[in-house]
C-alpha cells in the first residue's frame, strides 16, 4: 500500500458511524455524517495556497485532496466544513510523509501531521496541536472503511477516543449503468428483510486483527441470505472495488450485467444470488445459474468478499452453501470461470475438489473447472 493506493480507494462517498468517548467527562458521542472524498489538481489554487504557507513546492505534493462532510440532519456545507489535504511524501521513501490540512479559504495556519503506512496496510496520521496530539488509524478496503482516532495531551494524558465505521456509498459516476433511480445509488440502506425470509448466520473463524483492532476485523460472525432489489448498488460496489483490488475491469455492460439484471439473469432462469451482511454492510457475494454446457449443469458465480471478511472460512462456506442450493434443484454438475491474478479463488476451487477443464467463455477470464454435485457430498462440509 502507498499512499496514493490508498487515496485512490478512499474516493468518493461515505458514511459515517462515529462513537466517542471523552474521558474527563465520561460523555459519549454518537454522531452519523456523510462524508465525500475528491481529489484535487496539484495546481488547484487550495493546494497552491496551502503549500505556499508551508514554504514548499506544490509539485512535491502527490494526490492532494478535498473532504466535505455533512452532519445529518445538515442542509448546507459550512466553509469550515470542507478541509485540503496536501500529502507530501518523503523523496526515499512514499510510505512516510507530511500530511498538510487547512480549511478551504481559511486563514488559519496550516496543520502539518506525519503519515505513515503499518506493515498491513493501515494509515497512520499523527498531528500535534498546541494542546493535543491526534492520531488517526484508517484502514480504506471498499465497501467498508474503518477508522480509528485518539486524542491526547501534550503530557500523554488521553482525552478522546473515537471509532467511525464508513459504509461507501456508491458512486454512479464510476458506474454508468446505476445511474437508474430504481437503483438508488446514492443510498445504500439495509433492506427489510422479506416475510419468512432466510438469514443464515456464519460464524467466523478468529483471526488476527490486520485492520488495527477495528470493529470489521473483530467481527465474529456475518448473516448471509438471499439478494434484494435494494442490495443492487451495494453488491455492484463489493464486485467492483474486489476487481480494482487484483487490477481487473468492471463491466456492467458486459461481464459484469448480471449484477445490474439480477432479476433478469437469475430470476427468471432458476439461479439464485446471495449477500452476505456484516454491520449491516454489505461485504460479500455469490450466485449460481443453470448453464447449457452438460444437462443438469449450474455455473457458480459472482463469489466476491471484501478483504475485511477474509482469511475466516468464509469463501469456502460460501462456495459450498451454493453447492448446496444447487443440489437441492436437482443440479449435478457446477462450473466456475475465474482468472490467474484471483490467486485465492483458484486455490480455493482447486482445494473445493474443482477440476481444471476447457472452454472459457468469459474475455476476463483464462480458467475454467468444473465439479461433479452429489447428494449428500455437502455433509463432508459439516451442513
Amino acid at each position: 500500500m502507498n499512499i496514493s493506493k490508498f487515496l485512490r480507494l478512499s474516493l468518493g462517498q461515505w458514511r459515517s458511524q462515529r462513537t466517542g468517548h471523552t474521558w474527563d467527562t465520561c460523555e459519549i458521542d454518537d454522531l452519523n455524517m456523510t462524508l465525500e472524498i475528491v481529489a484535487l489538481a496539484i495546481d488547484d489554487e487550495s493546494v497552491v495556497r496551502v503549500c505556499r504557507q508551508c514554504d514548499l513546492d506544490p509539485d512535491t505534493a502527490t494526490f492532494p485532496f478535498q473532504v466535505t462532510w455533512q452532519h445529518t440532519g445538515q442542509t448546507e456545507v459550512a466553509p469550515d466544513d470542507r478541509g485540503i489535504f496536501v500529502p507530501i511524501p518523503q523523496p526515499d521513501n512514499a510510505n512516510f510523509g507530511r500530511m498538510l490540512q487547512s480549511h478551504r479559504n481559511s486563514s488559519s495556519p496550516v496543520t502539518v501531521g506525519k503519515y505513515h503506512f503499518n506493515p498491513d496496510g493501515t494509515f497512520v496520521l499523527t498531528t500535534e496541536h498546541p494542546a493535543t496530539i491526534i492520531e488517526e488509524k484508517s484502514g480504506s478496503r471498499p465497501p467498508i472503511c474503518a477508522s480509528k482516532s485518539s486524542s491526547r495531551s501534550q503530557r500523554s494524558q488521553a482525552i478522546k477516543r473515537r471509532r467511525h465505521l464508513f459504509p461507501k456509498i456508491v458512486s454512479s459516476a464510476r458506474h454508468p449503468l446505476l445511474r437508474s433511480p430504481q437503483l438508488n445509488p446514492m443510498c445504500v440502506p439495509r433492506p427489510t428483510p422479506k416475510p419468512n425470509q432466510p438469514m443464515i448466520r456464519v460464524d467466523l473463524t478468529p483471526r488476527k486483527a490486520s485492520l488495527d483492532d477495528s470493529n470489521v476485523s473483530r467481527l465474529t460472525f456475518v448473516e448471509l441470505r438471499p439478494w434484494q432489489p435494494d442490495d443492487r448498488a451495494a453488491a455492484a460496489a463489493v464486485i467492483a472495488g474486489v476487481l480494482a483490488e487484483y487490477g481487473l475491469g468492471w463491466e456492467p455492460e458486459g461481464a459484469d450485467r448480471d449484477v445490474v439484471e439480477v432479476e433478469a439473469c437469475y430470476g427468471d432462469r432458476g439461479g439464485e444470488f446471495w449477500v452476505i451482511e456484516a454491520e449491516g454492510a454489505i461485504v460479500g457475494t455469490g450466485a449460481f445459474y443453470p448453464i447449457d454446457r452438460n444437462p443438469d449443469a449450474c455455473e457458480i458465480r459472482k463469489m466476491y468478499l471484501d478483504r475485511a471478511v477474509r482469511g475466516r472460512g468464509l469463501g469456502r462456506f460460501l462456495l459450498h452453501w451454493l453447492e448446496q442450493r444447487a443440489i437441492a434443484q436437482g443440479l449435478r454438475e457446477a462450473w466456475i470461470e475465474t482468472a490467474s491474478v484471483l490467486v485465492e479463488a483458484v486455490q480455493l476451487y482447486e482445494a473445493a475438489g474443482y477440476q481444471p477443464s476447457t472452454g472459457v467463455e468469459t474475455a476476463r477470464c483464462d480458467r475454467v473447472y468444473h465439479k461433479s454435485l452429489e447428494v449428500g457430498q455437502t455433509q463432508r462440509y459439516g451442513f
